[in-house]
């Protein structure tokens, strides 16, 4: 993407910092980007995430799915949050944005800082928390991951869940086998929510 102001449907405007993404998932791309309202700069940074329906595996519904669960959820400490949102002109592609939290994702910040016992234990709770928060609003995450935790403070450590493009409601998910995989590569049959509470004690430190 070009590193040129993109001018939301909200009147703000958002300018990459760089035209080289941040960070490439399955559903999208994310760059730092400067916020302005008119012509004055916001404080701080936003994450703005590009999601286009024209790769191979996507449509209109599954791209727009994550906005309409980030829509559906009530606001939560331990989730980030959908500040703007829009589609654009041609109608193929989504951009959202979100805040930016400079210490990246759990995964890498584990990759330079120990993550002691007690650290892991207060971390399982507030995924847990969360996760339950998330049920309760009738949706299963379904990808939970340190790469889908961003580091939101580190003394003490806090998370907040991203990346909903998988996220489902658990009654169309109904009470069938979910398949996930172990650290030993077997796929084991779960259902939805016990499928996100393995993957937070398991996948997460």
């Amino acid at each position: 993407m070009e590193a040129t102001p993109l001018t939301a449907p909200s009147g703000r405007s958002y300018q990459p910092q760089t035209a080289k993404c941040i960070s490439q998932g399955s559903y999208g791309t994310i760059y730092k980007c400067k916020a302005h309202e008119g012509t004055a700069p916001l404080p701080g940074f936003v994450a703005l995430k590009v999601v286009s329906w024209d790769r191979p595996g996507l449509d209109e519904e599954i791209v727009l799915s994550e906005r309409n669960v980030l829509d559906s959820i009530t606001p939560h400490a331990g989730i980030v949050k959908l500040l703007d949102s829009w589609v654009d002109g041609d109608g193929h592609k989504l951009y959202m944005v979100f805040d930016w939290f400079e210490r990246g994702d759990l995964h890498e910040y584990s990759k330079t800082h120990r993550i002691d016992e007690a650290t892991q234990w207060h971390l399982h709770q507030q995924v847990l928390s969360v996760l339950e928060h998330i049920h309760s609003q009738g949706y299963a995450h379904v990808d939970v991951k340190p790469e889908n935790l961003l580091v939101v403070d580190v003394n003490p450590l806090k998370v907040a869940f991203t990346d909903f493009g998988s996220a489902r409601r658990i009654r169309e998910l109904g009470n069938g086998p979910v398949r996930v995989h172990t650290a030993c590569e077997r796929s084991v049959p779960f259902t939805s929510t016990i499928t996100d509470l393995y993957d937070a004690l398991l996948r997460c430190p």
